[in-house]
């Protein structure tokens, strides 16, 4: 709620003049942070992530694409540091958000270069006595796998799309106890409005009767996380109480 108020409706707005390159070319830098974000907020309950640690994680993914903004031809490594983290958390409003970064700059610093998996620039993870953390070491290099998964899983655009799917669920599995994966829901037809009330009943039902988490949102379905290894079954009888929360839904939208 406090990120969403102070953050993603004021400070952050500028982003979506800032069109990213590469791998995510045409989605605004803003649209990106709120996915991420989203997704980290999604995944809060099931891997008991403190208010605390949120408030790290949101501001370091708010930012983590620090090349995007700064207009300097300097490598990431080299523009990612305390300075510039800094500056573009005082731009953003983020302060607001949460007061006490100045206490956990090291770790939002850290997490900010190590959110590539591939190219990370986090060379402080190699002196293993080095422990600046508001968080403590063990957690900063905990989090650091959902800082990927989080960057990782918003290149999946498509229901059917699997790499980026699989990236996710490796460090998301790397970081939780319980191992996921994902199952999902699918729509053979789009009935535009219609669609939407039937995906909307579709997910109440399936993250409350079975507690599925619905995680990433597509045109056609939603794809949930799931323990690995639970037997998932939809009877008849969800079925019919997916049908009845459609109708109530558009019982509801006829009615007002």
């Amino acid at each position: 709620k406090d990120y969403v108020e102070i953050v993603a409706n004021e400070g952050l707005l500028s982003y979506k003049s800032i069109v990213q390159y590469g791998k995510k070319a045409g989605e605004s830098l803003y649209t990106h942070v709120l996915n991420g974000v989203f997704v980290l907020e999604q995944l809060r309950p099931a891997l008991d992530i403190s208010d605390l640690e949120a408030r790290v994680l949101f501001t370091a993914f708010t930012i983590h694409d620090l090349n995007k903004v700064i207009n300097d031809e300097r490598s990431f490594g080299k523009l990612a540091v305390g300075e510039n983290t800094v500056h573009e958390i005082e731009q953003l409003g983020l302060t607001r958000f949460f007061p006490d970064y100045g206490d956990y700059l090291e770790d939002i610093v850290t997490l900010i270069r190590a959110h590539s998996a591939h190219h990370h620039h986090d060379g402080a993870s190699l002196v293993r006595s080095y422990d600046p953390y508001g968080l403590g070491r063990e957690r900063v290099e905990a989090l650091k796998h959902l800082m990927r998964a989080a960057d990782a899983v918003d290149l999946s655009h498509t229901l059917e799309e699997s790499k980026h799917k699989e990236d996710f669920l490796f460090h998301l599995n790397t970081f939780s106890d319980v191992q996921y994966e994902f199952c999902t829901h699918l729509l053979t037809e789009d009935r535009g409005l219609l669609s939407n009330v039937i995906h909307e009943g579709i997910v109440a039902h399936l993250r409350d009767a079975l507690d599925l988490i619905p995680l990433l949102f597509y045109p056609d379905g939603v794809a949930y996380l799931v323990p690995k290894g639970c037997n998932l079954v939809l009877a008849d009888q969800d079925v019919a109480q997916i049908g009845q929360r459609v109708a109530a839904a558009i019982s509801e939208m006829t009615r007002n």
